[in-house]
């Protein structure tokens, strides 16, 4: 049985990395040879090394023709409103493109593809957010596009919020076909720290940091009150600026920074999910929004601690410039205990809801059914 796995692929970003290494370690513990695919290989190379994946140029969907399986992983890839803006610009860079609907045609031959879609492939979309589609509704007839959804083996979404709002567009697709799922930078194998304790300790607390996402103002005020007491303040924003050489050891090197820190504050979704999974207490941060307008907005957040059923893990801000108020609820979080009970409740709730998750994956890609 031939499997192929399209990839958002996003390279110098260390979260997708970690969204594409969970394919990879899932499907090597269910014994499945797969290929990587994605549209956008850098130089539309036939192929390109990333990391400990090779990735193969999908020029159209007929390189997938002859698959059993196709799975759409990760992201936001199988969502319209991705086709009509993050990959009409990624289509722009990467193939020359200079027409918004040739872009998009592109996406629907690569992500929604009628002629898998229609035929016997079975079609999977796993782990993606669609949480934007109210955004596109004036820009695209988007019944026109049920008939594909329709086809579609399973559709697990990532989130609560993008389960309501699939089905809610497209409620034939839901019909034994669409059930939460989670986001797939869970499913790397993790490396949990050990647990740190104060009894014996001889070095300072440390906090790693990193702003790159809701474009919040004053955050020194938030290093200064860390740095007063005394703690290490690790700076994490090279997690959106990986290296494109040697990536899985960029990576690697960088998840051993966040494994030393005591406590993440940030605003980035990936940073706080992978330091999630390997133990570390995380606090979140992002500026109030009741809708997720594109691919990088603030809702998702909310949406994952929600989800998690850590919604108190995420500090949500009026606007963006942070008080010395808010900086000292940040912080809250080094407290020993504080931080020992969100270690405790994080991976009580994580590893429930990822034994979970894979169990349901497994469902859909035997069974073909979701339940």
């Amino acid at each position: 049985m031939k499997t192929a796995i399209v990839v958002a692929h996003n390279p110098q970003n260390a979260g997708m990395y970690s969204v594409d290494l969970g394919a990879l370690h899932f499907f090597s513990g269910l014994g499945w040879p797969v290929d990587f695919f994605c549209p956008t290989v850098l130089n539309d190379a036939p192929t390109a090394g990333y990391g400990q994946m090779t990735l193969n140029h999908l020029k159209d969907s007929g390189d997938l023709a002859g698959y059993d399986n196709v799975i759409y992983w990760g992201d936001f890839t199988t969502n319209p409103q991705y086709g009509l803006h993050d990959f009409t610009q990624r289509a722009f860079q990467h193939d020359g493109l200079r027409d918004i609907n040739a872009a998009f045609q592109r996406w629907l031959d690569c992500f929604l593809p009628a002629r898998l879609l229609n035929g016997p492939t079975r079609v999977f979309s796993f782990g993606q957010n669609f949480q934007t589609i109210w955004s596109i509704e004036k820009s695209l007839d988007l019944q026109v596009l049920a008939p594909l959804y329709n086809g579609f083996e399973a559709i697990l979404p990532r989130d609560s919020f993008s389960v309501e709002h699939l089905t809610g567009y497209f409620p034939q697709a839901a019909q034994g076909k669409v059930q939460l799922g989670m986001d797939c930078a869970f499913l790397v194998n993790p490396n949990a720290c050990p647990i740190r304790t104060n009894e014996g300790r001889t070095e300072p607390l440390r906090v790693g940091m990193c702003f790159g996402r809701s474009k919040l103002l004053n955050l020194d005020i938030l290093v200064a009150e860390a740095r007063g007491r005394d703690v290490i303040v690790e700076d994490l924003s090279r997690w959106l600026s990986l290296p494109v050489r040697n990536v899985h050891w960029q990576f690697a090197e960088l998840l051993e920074s966040v494994r030393r820190c005591d406590l993440i504050i940030s605003d980035t979704y990936h940073l706080l999910i992978n330091a999630m999974r390997e133990g570390v207490a995380v606090q979140g941060v992002g500026v109030k929004v009741e809708r997720q307008e594109k691919s990088v907005s603030d809702f998702k957040k909310r949406t994952l601690f929600g989800d998690l059923g850590l919604p108190n893990f995420y500090l949500e801000l009026d606007d963006k410039t942070v008080t010395k108020e808010q900086a000292d609820l940040l912080l809250q979080a080094l407290d020993p205990d504080i931080a020992a009970d969100r270690r405790a409740r994080t991976a009580q709730n994580i590893s429930e809801k990822t034994e979970q998750y894979r169990a349901d994956l497994k469902e859909a890609l035997f069974n073909g059914s979701v339940h």
